[in-house]
């Protein structure tokens, strides 16, 4: 099964954050996580509308992109419980931490963006992951 991809603000104090906190649940490993600028992420927007790019965060599949709240859904479907999660509306909630981010980004600690797209597990399986050329091999 392909990744479900997370193309969000790697510059946004809380959105780095809000990665983090979704990496933490992503038990399954089924989530790749790709900032605003990488390459990747940058070829999968051009399926959105311009002036909706950096709006909000998207989640894409090898078919589709869902932004804004379809793509809170989305990221909550592909986590263990997730489906619950998305009954109580949880996903709902994502315009108001948008409109929030300036003040909850004065509360959360800084993290550093997560950027596991283009990377494959290191074959000495230690944990760690290795670039991904456009070949599929090491860069």
């Amino acid at each position: 099964m392909d990744k479900l991809t997370l193309i969000y603000d790697g510059a946004c104090r809380v959105c780095r954050f809000g990665m983090e906190i979704v990496r933490a649940f992503d038990l399954g490993h089924a989530l790749e996580f790709c900032p605003f600028g990488n390459p990747i992420s940058e070829a999968r927007l051009s399926l959105v509308p311009e002036d909706d790019r950096y709006e909000s965060f998207h989640a894409a599949t090898a078919d589709e992109i869902f932004s804004g709240t379809d793509a809170a859904r989305v990221t909550l479907e592909a986590l263990p419980l997730g489906r619950i999660a998305t009954l109580f509306g949880l996903h709902n909630a994502y315009p108001l931490m948008v409109r929030s981010r300036g003040l909850l980004g004065r509360f959360v600690p800084d993290v550093a963006a997560i950027v596991t797209c283009g990377r494959k597990p290191d074959a000495r399986g230690n944990g760690k992951a290795v670039l991904v050329a456009a070949n599929g091999h090491g860069a």
